[in-house]
């Protein structure tokens, strides 16, 4: 009986032993599987629950104008002959750059070529006219010397056909008398018609010259337009202040739409610091926060006040002791925070 007693005993111990391992495999296995599950949460609720910085923070901007005054471009075309660099003081009216537009050009030598035309036409009569008047002049002349002779003549025929009649002179003479004065007759009758002729011709060529003068005056005009219109591919500084950027380069195609080909700063005593930050810090930032503005050209700290908070950076508004200091510096803003 006792073997049998042992046999039984020890069968059981063995199968205690096995329902414990087995346990634990489940165990460990419930274990391992809670531990991957959960992993992944910790980093995040740690990441969320990361303190805002508090205390004073030090953070880089830049210098920036407060107001810009933007140059658009007045035509399209090629922008050539610019007159300023980028960081160049330049008063209002100052030239800053002249744009090629090609129509404008065709039509600015069209009207030249017209205008030329116009005023050769109008020396060439000039002088025609001048002519015209001097021929008219001999012509006159002429006339009056032949009709002077011719009254003369016919004065001298009268006589002598009187006489003739009455028998008082003899007929040589009196014939003599009659072809001069048929002679004189038909001078003056063609010198008159040449006076006359040339008179004429003085009138045509000064009605001719009027129209020339008349449209030498459209051609003048229609070059003032040209110009003026060439005028207008000119861009000139609206305001007095400080070139703080060029948008294109000399020889680069431009278009109308570019409305801020020239960016220029009127005031650089009213001046920004534009620094990025991170979304803790900006939501501990207010507008109306002083801070310190430091800048290494101006060496003594600067006040100033957090003027605008927007996404990822906000702004600084200072005033600038430094008229010699331009926008484009590199700042440390310094703001407690509360």
């Amino acid at each position: 009986m006792i073997p049998i007693l042992y046999h039984r005993g020890v069968k059981g111990t063995w199968l205690l032993a096995a329902g414990i391992v087995v346990l634990g495999s489940v165990g460990a296995g419930v274990w391992q599987y809670w531990r991957r599950t959960q992993a992944p949460k910790a980093p995040q609720a740690q990441a969320a629950a990361a303190p805002a910085p508090t205390g004073d923070l030090s953070l880089p901007g830049k210098v920036v104008a407060r107001t810009v005054t933007l140059v658009g471009a007045p035509v399209e075309g090629t922008l050539e002959d610019v007159q300023v660099e980028d960081g160049q003081d330049v008063a209002e009216g100052q030239l800053l750059a002249r744009i090629r537009n090609a129509p404008l050009a065709a039509s600015e030598e069209e009207a030249k070529d017209e205008l030329d035309r116009a005023q050769t036409r109008v020396s060439n009569l000039e002088a025609a006219l001048i002519a015209a008047r001097l021929e008219a002049s001999r012509a006159e002349a002429d006339a009056l010397r032949s009709r002077s002779e011719f009254d003369r003549n016919s004065r001298v025929y009268q006589r002598e056909q009187m006489l003739f009649r009455e028998g008082a002179t003899a007929r040589n003479k009196f014939e003599k008398a009659e072809r001069e004065y048929t002679a004189s007759k038909a001078e003056s009758a063609t010198l008159g018609e040449a006076a006359q002729a040339a008179a004429a011709r003085v009138t045509e060529t000064a009605r001719r010259l009027d129209e020339a003068k008349k449209t030498l005056l459209d051609k003048t005009d229609e070059m003032e337009k040209v110009k003026n219109d060439l005028l207008s591919a000119e861009v000139h500084a609206p305001v007095t202040g400080l070139i703080v950027g060029i948008r294109a380069k000399a020889g680069e195609e431009i278009t109308r739409d570019m409305r801020d080909l020239f960016q220029i700063v009127e005031d650089v005593s009213q001046l920004n610091v534009v620094t990025p930050a991170d979304p803790p810090v900006l939501k501990r930032l207010q507008p109306g926060m002083d801070v310190a503005v430091l800048i290494a050209e101006l060496g003594e700290p600067v006040a100033g006040k957090v003027s605008e908070v927007r996404d990822g950076e906000f702004v600084v508004e200072f005033t600038n002791p430094d008229p010699f200091l331009k926008p484009g510096v590199t700042a440390q803003i310094q703001v407690k925070l509360p």
